[in-house]
């Protein structure tokens, strides 16, 4: 979606994402794109943050999983189409919110799970005794208008693929 892209950030709460931020530093240095790790804390750290990503030239970034990014995804949406940076998130309401893609857990299909576990448990199970879960399925939002407003092409296949295509 980015051609040449060599230059990536990742946004996260250094704390709260320090797993996260190893990984995806990881994995961006896997495929030879240099990462630049930008810490937020509270809501107001956004626009610095992405004033930050395109003072040191980044070309994408991606906002690791946390409570801020979720009740803050209009704002970030906004400061990235401002910025000219598109950003993934992990949660769906990113790119409903405006953002370009979400890509992560489905919510909703974790509430359930949750719903199950609490019946079982009110039903005399031990929770010691229930196996740990993992999200089983994974929703791809993808948000046409902002990609356009970006001047990227989403490739065909990405978007046979999403769960939702928002134009």
């Amino acid at each position: 979606m980015v051609p040449g892209l060599s230059h990536i950030a990742i946004f996260g709460i250094r704390g709260l994402n320090a797993a996260q931020f190893a990984a995806a530093a990881s994995a961006v240095r896997t495929v030879g794109v240099e990462a630049e790790i930008i810490e937020v804390q509270v809501p107001d750290d956004w626009g610095r943050a992405l004033e930050a990503a395109k003072t040191r030239q980044v070309e994408a970034g991606i906002l690791l999983s946390s409570p801020l990014v979720f009740i803050s995804s209009k704002q970030i949406s906004e400061l990235a189409l401002a910025n000219r940076l598109p950003l993934i998130s992990l949660f769906a309401e990113f790119p409903k919110a405006g953002g370009l893609i979400g890509y992560g857990p489905s919510i909703a299909a974790m509430v359930q799970r949750a719903g199950v576990y609490v019946g079982k448990i009110l039903h005399g199970a031990k929770p010691n005794d229930l196996p740990i879960q993992r999200p089983e399925k994974f929703d791809l939002v993808i948000n046409l208008k902002t990609a356009k407003a970006l001047g990227l092409e989403m490739p065909a296949m990405l978007l046979a693929r999403a769960d939702e295509v928002i134009e």
